[in-house]
């Protein structure tokens, strides 16, 4: 009963896989937009700033106010921001000739761009993530007390960047253009937001990569049959995959392991990924843990951060898209059927040990075929499995080949992070 009830996911767990590689467009066309800005339509900001010119020596304090009225996101890839607002000026400057006071206010047009969410593409990016960067155009009236020079209508520019560093405060850094004659200004100056962030969605490759990876580590030994795990049992399989007979990835070991199981019928289970290249300092976690409930939907997961050695916690912005991606992929055999895929019974030898096993083989097509060993006394059923199948590649027809073995069994496991539980 356990290997039919583990049969019964193979064609589950084969499509997820799939699924995953195209994740990516599928969040980026549904819900949430992944990559946005701090504001949402309704914000409020006020802002002062000092600018500043070496020569001649301008000195000048900027007091001003701004609300978002727009967010624009085209095709719910990026966003940009669009505010209305008014800058106010008091200064002193000096001249070839004369020095004098520069009062003035005006209003503007502004428009944002920020780079929310790019993290997700790589932890490089994180840095990037509180930018902002602005620009705004408008008209200034400003008057010279004490000074031959007439005052007026200014053209004003103002362009620049803000950090922040809260959800409310940033500090900027600008320029300040008062039109022919005026010059330009380096301002530095500090913001606070009155107002909630745009809320995100899951970026894309992010979403793709932790459950690529998950799927990927899990699809290799066929992890999807749990219920012969007890807690505490690990399982790791050493991976070959192979193109037209030559091998092109080999000692790739996948791990994973059940570490509690919920009174409400969630789990929590550990899987991790080691090859010889990933030594050094990878930019992507090589470790998860997550949780899912009874259906294998993915409530929460974490992972050290490869840069700064933080332990992250994350949780999908909709786990109704998970649970909509295994039911579309929800084609399960018949279990009274699945004798048909029996083709004998093999003592196996592995890394792990020796084991009694049964064999089953199954050739959906002229194309592919796929045989694995499965022994009720390994956390998993798998012993081995090994598979092939055409593919084309650059319209190149190719064999692909893949073999998976049962490298070691450990029990008693834990994880080596605070238990989250």
């Amino acid at each position: 009963m356990r290997v039919r009830r583990f049969f019964r996911r193979r064609r589950l767990l084969l499509g997820l896989v799939v699924l995953a590689l195209a994740a990516a467009p599928a969040t980026a066309q549904e819900g949430l937009g992944w990559w946005g800005s701090h504001y949402t339509p309704g914000n409020v900001m006020f802002g002062a700033g000092i600018g500043l010119r070496p020569n001649p020596l301008a000195l000048e304090f900027y007091p001003g106010a701004e609300t978002i009225f727009f967010k624009w996101r085209p095709a719910n890839i990026f966003a940009v921001d669009f505010g209305v607002g008014a800058r106010g000026v008091v200064g002193f400057s000096t001249g070839a000739f004369q020095n004098r006071m520069i009062l003035g206010v005006g209003p503007y047009l502004s428009w944002h761009w920020g780079f929310r969410g790019l993290g997700g593409l790589s932890p490089f990016l994180e840095y990037l993530e509180p930018l902002d960067v602005f620009s705004a155009f408008g008209l200034s009236f400003l008057t010279f007390p004490g000074s031959a020079t007439a005052g007026g209508l200014y053209f004003t520019n103002y362009s620049g960047f803000n950090y922040f560093l809260s959800d409310n405060f940033a500090v900027s850094l600008s320029s300040t253009f008062f039109g022919s004659g005026l010059g330009g200004r380096t301002t530095l100056g500090v913001t606070y937001k009155i107002g909630p962030k745009e809320r995100l969605g899951d970026a894309p490759v992010v979403y793709r990569h932790i459950l690529f990876d998950y799927m990927f580590i899990m699809s290799y030994a066929w992890f999807y049959y749990d219920d012969n795990f007890s807690v505490g049992d690990e399982v790791t399989f050493r991976y070959t995959q192979t193109a037209d007979g030559e091998t092109w990835m080999s000692d790739f070991e996948v791990t994973r392991a059940l570490l509690h199981r919920g009174a409400d019928g969630t789990s929590w289970w550990r899987a991790e990924f080691n090859h010889p290249d990933l030594e050094g300092n990878p930019i992507y976690p090589t470790q998860y843990e997550f949780r899912v409930n009874e259906r294998w939907d993915v409530l929460e997961f974490r992972y050290r951060h490869p840069m700064t050695e933080q332990l992250r916690s994350e949780v999908p912005d909709d786990i109704a898209k998970w649970r909509t991606m295994v039911d579309e992929q929800r084609e399960f055999a018949d279990p009274d059927e699945m004798e048909q895929y029996r083709v004998g019974s093999e003592r196996l030898t592995v890394p792990a040990g020796t084991f009694s096993t049964e064999v089953y083989r199954s050739r959906p097509d002229d194309e592919a075929e796929w045989t694995v060993w499965l022994s009720n006394d390994v956390p998993g059923l798998i012993v081995k499995f090994s598979g092939t199948a055409m593919v084309t590649e650059t319209d190149e027809i190719e064999t692909a080949g893949a073999e998976g073995i049962l490298e070691r069994i450990r029990r008693n496991v834990t994880s080596p992070w605070t238990p989250a539980w």
